[in-house]
């Protein structure tokens, strides 16, 4: 896998002007069942690809994104828990009239989303529950209201700032709305490679 995706980072770098910046990330996704006292973990390693967008609020800024995701089920014998998670982030960079890199932005997002399915009346189908989290984007990185994290530059790329990666909880419930389960998400920054 890794090898495919330097393949495919090195595939995409001559079709942008931009160089092409990846970012690594271990994230521990855990679900547990309150009933059972069971739980199941995994943590995975992320390399993330920084690619530029093409839309920009103004021509004096440029954007790149990256995301990932994840999925873990877990069976719990009267039930099923599936987990997926969602890892995006965008990078917003302003330069001045010479084109020189002058202040950055980011906007992150963990959003995890959990379901749990009763299986306890045997065949299927069975009746599944889900919540999820969801983050807001702006597009308006640079709005001191509804603006992105500020984030220092490192040469002209901005540096990723691993603050704004908070560890996530959420609750599972059932179809009854009693809660049955919980997802937990800690994902952290290994470092940026250029």
């Amino acid at each position: 896998m890794r090898n495919f995706l330097l393949i495919l980072v090195t595939g995409l770098a001559p079709l942008t002007s931009y160089a092409v910046v990846a970012d690594k990330f271990t994230c521990s996704i855990e679900l547990k069942d309150f009933a059972t006292k069971l739980s199941t973990k995994q943590d995975k390693d992320f390399f993330i690809a920084r690619l530029p967008l093409a839309a920009s609020p103004s021509p004096d800024v440029r954007m790149t994104a990256g995301k990932a995701f994840d999925n873990l089920t877990f069976n719990v014998g009267k039930g099923e828990y599936n987990a997926t998670v969602n890892f995006f982030y965008k990078h917003a960079l302003r330069m001045d009239e010479h084109g020189v890199p002058v202040e950055a932005r980011q906007l992150t997002c963990v959003a995890p989303y959990g379901t749990y399915c009763d299986k306890s009346e045997g065949e299927g189908p069975f009746l599944c529950n889900s919540a999820a989290l969801m983050c807001m984007d702006s597009d308006k990185p640079f709005d001191p209201e509804k603006g992105w994290s500020p984030t220092p530059l490192s040469g002209d790329t901005p540096a990723f700032n691993d603050k704004a990666i908070a560890a996530t909880s959420q609750n599972i419930k059932d179809e009854n709305g009693h809660t049955v389960g919980q997802l937990n998400v800690d994902c952290r920054f290994k470092g940026t490679f250029q």
